[in-house]
């Protein structure tokens, strides 16, 4: 599998889900960046959810208030 970056990250998650076979892929999503900076991190989860049946861990609430560090000193 190719590296995930933002202008390939659909594709992957399309790639992923059409090659099904009848089965649920099993998915370790390990894109911890952020689109601030031009990686990928919330928006493969986004599509993952849209894509597939996906149990996000963590939720896309919780990363985006973990990935910067500002959110997480303001608080919930």
């Amino acid at each position: 599998m190719a590296a995930v970056t933002m202008d390939n990250y659909k594709q992957v998650v399309f790639t992923i889900a059409s090659s099904k076979n009848g089965t649920i892929p099993l998915v370790v999503n390990l894109c911890d960046g952020d689109e601030v900076n031009g990686t990928p991190g919330v928006s493969v989860i986004k599509e993952l959810i849209n894509m597939i049946s996906y149990i996000p861990a963590p939720m896309p609430h919780y990363y985006n208030i973990t990935t910067s560090k500002i959110p997480i000193e303001k608080g919930f």
